[in-house]
């Protein structure tokens, strides 16, 4: 059985904390917010059903056609309700923190959140911008919230329509379910070195190749490269000076199996290695 977010967190945390990769304050935090996310995951994929199957493409990829996406009332209600909870969630860590206007703005237009899932599967900031101009809020600050407010749901939607779909054919560095960019990589030693993209948004995971980048699908091997922190390190920064992208990617040693690591968790403990990646001119998708 596949560990939670929390429960990974948990093992880690004392290490991680330890280490200076997080304050126990942010650890804390995000060990609440993957606790939400797992309750409202399950609540969605409960009351999972075929209306929301409207905007899917099964015939093609992304499963998802992003134009097309419009939740049906009942879920737009569950997702103004969810909302609320991950205000609470962050205001609580963040005092002081003004969120009342993006509560009172999606309260007031629940279609705004199927424009605002739209825009950000295609990252599409000036828009994105507008709408947190409107809410109060900073950009960066919307953006996370939004990511973390839709992803149960896109979770349980892929978890629920997609979990027996073949991808093996799709070599594209977006997530072949929702469209949206890889947040990390893996590297399976114990399966041949087969490479793996995990999406930031639905949590998917697909195969992709070796030599190609992961920003841009870039080819040329001689434009790109990796860095690590030191020869023995499992965490390593795989980059492009085609595009100047980078994703983070974690190589997993064949005598541990991959259900051993998170890269969701991986992700945000390793943020020293983006900022190494950023201070070395290179950008995250």
């Amino acid at each position: 059985m596949k560990v939670k977010h929390s429960q990974y967190l948990e093992k880690v945390m004392k290490d991680v904390v330890q280490a200076g990769s997080l304050t126990a304050e942010v650890a804390e935090f995000y060990h609440s917010l993957f606790l939400f996310q797992e309750k409202t995951g399950e609540t969605f994929i409960a009351d999972m059903n075929e209306s929301v199957a409207t905007f899917f493409r099964k015939e093609t990829f992304p499963f998802i056609d992003v134009d097309k996406i419009s939740f049906p009332e009942a879920i737009l209600k569950q997702l103004i309700g969810s909302l609320d909870e991950l205000l609470v969630i962050i205001k609580n860590t963040y005092e002081g923190v003004k969120l009342d206007s993006l509560s009172e703005l999606f309260s007031r237009n629940h279609l705004l959140i199927n424009d605002t899932a739209r825009l950000a599967l295609k990252g599409d900031l000036s828009k994105l911008k507008e709408i947190a101009d409107e809410a109060k809020i900073g950009t960066d600050e919307f953006i996370f919230i939004t990511l973390n407010w839709l992803k149960p749901l896109f979770a349980a939607m892929r978890e629920h329509f997609f979990h027996d779909v073949d991808t093996t054919e799709w070599l594209q560095p977006q997530c072949p379910f929702c469209g949206f960019h890889a947040d990390m990589g893996k590297i399976v030693e114990g399966r041949d070195n087969v490479r793996l993209l995990h999406c930031g948004f639905c949590d998917n995971e697909w195969k992709f190749t070796r030599l190609t980048c992961a920003v841009c699908a870039n080819e040329d091997a001689q434009a790109q490269g990796y860095f690590t922190e030191s020869d023995e390190a499992i965490h390593r920064i795989d980059y492009c000076d085609t595009c100047r992208g980078y994703i983070k990617t974690l190589r997993i040693p064949k005598k541990y199996d991959e259900s051993r690591y998170d890269l969701t968790v991986e992700n945000i403990i390793t943020g020293h290695l983006d900022a190494s990646a950023i201070d070395k001119g290179y950008n995250r998708p």
